[in-house]
């Protein structure tokens, strides 16, 4: 009793964890033409865990890291690579590899402009394999689930 979680977290277990914030700045790339649903490119800006692969530079030359989608109304996804771990107090809590983010889209709101997009709601998971065996042949990566790791909410800034 007071360990650390071993398995996916529903809301109300993940609001009595202990919080820390981390601030991206993510730049999303136009609509690739001619593609259903709606998807493109986006990256995270001088961000030390999320990025490309080989560098921390921009990737304006070739494809972008990560990828947005817009296959659900009312709901803005995407996706980056954390290439670097995102640990606290020794706890990696982001292991190398994609992050899911997924938040709903709120248009308007009495206090803001009527332009203004925000994105509320969200949640950030990553994909764990699950271990899977039948009749002696491993069938691990077949199997995987989706693990919260963070909350989060954006808006737009240009």
């Amino acid at each position: 009793s007071g360990g650390e979680p071993v398995g996916p977290l529903d809301a109300k277990a993940a609001a009595k964890l202990d919080r820390t914030s981390l601030r991206i700045e993510c730049v999303f790339g136009d609509r690739d033409e001619g593609v259903y649903p709606s998807r493109g490119g986006a990256e995270a800006r001088r961000s030390r865990f999320f990025g490309s692969s080989t560098s921390g530079e921009s990737q304006t030359r070739g494809a972008p890291p990560g990828y947005w989608i817009a296959d659900e109304p009312g709901f803005f996804k995407f996706s980056l690579p954390a290439t670097s771990p995102i640990s606290f107090s020794n706890i990696t809590c982001v292991p190398i590899g994609t992050v899911y983010f997924n938040a709903e889209i709120e248009t308007e709101r009495k206090d803001a402009p009527s332009s203004e997009t925000r994105l509320v709601s969200g949640v950030a998971t990553i994909k764990r394999d699950v271990p899977a065996s039948f009749m002696g042949a491993d069938y691990s990566g077949i199997l995987a689930e989706y693990v919260v790791v963070g909350t989060f909410s954006a808006r737009r800034v240009n």
